[in-house]
């Protein structure tokens, strides 16, 4: 996992052009990275468990499959009849889907201690066989607008760990002050 694998073909031809082989074996280098909780399970910041809102994992889905999907290139030439939406189809089914999967997983006011891998391991385990969610990740789809589904996933817990970045700034700040106030 620590190793630098490195590509053994070069990116170029002799002429000039993208090399065939080099994509192939980029593709094959990039399909066959393991997932962000594998990756990440010996990070510290990604394995500490912390108290987590059912919420965040269905709210991140909605923001980054609206996100990533509204950067691509369909609002360019927008048209009703003849693109798809602004949004990853069937998105509130696939909210839905994940909510009354995971929603039992969570504590009766929503909350579990969980690591960031633990997020990504979860929102994996139950996305992964859920034909809407797979289907954007292809063209027939979602037009040039197919959306990486494990960047989104990722993104998803990249959100998590900032606002809990964010809680701890100020929870530090907070305690600096009130200590500061009350040793006076």
């Amino acid at each position: 996992m620590d190793e630098i694998e490195f590509l053994t073909q070069p990116l170029l031809t002799e002429e000039g052009f993208i090399n065939e082989a080099c994509m192939n074996e980029l593709a094959a280098a990039i399909n066959n990275m393991p997932e962000t909780y594998e990756r990440l399970s010996n990070n510290q910041e990604w394995s500490e468990k912390r108290w987590t809102h059912y919420r965040d994992l269905t709210g991140g889905l909605a923001y980054w499959a609206v996100h990533q999907f509204a950067g691509s290139d369909v609002g360019k030439n927008y048209n009703q009849d003849k693109n798809p939406p602004y949004f990853a189809p069937g998105l509130e089914n696939v909210i839905g889907y994940l909510s009354a999967c995971i929603r039992p997983q969570f504590n009766d006011c929503g909350f579990k201690e969980m690591s960031l891998c633990d997020v990504n391991k979860m929102l994996w385990e139950v996305l992964r066989d859920c034909e809407i969610f797979k289907s954007w990740n292809t063209e027939e789809v979602c037009g040039k607008a197919w959306l990486d589904l494990s960047a989104l996933l990722h993104n998803i817990c990249l959100t998590i760990r900032n606002d809990r970045r964010k809680n701890d700034a100020f929870d530090a700040e907070f305690e600096k002050q009130w200590t500061e106030k009350n040793s006076g």
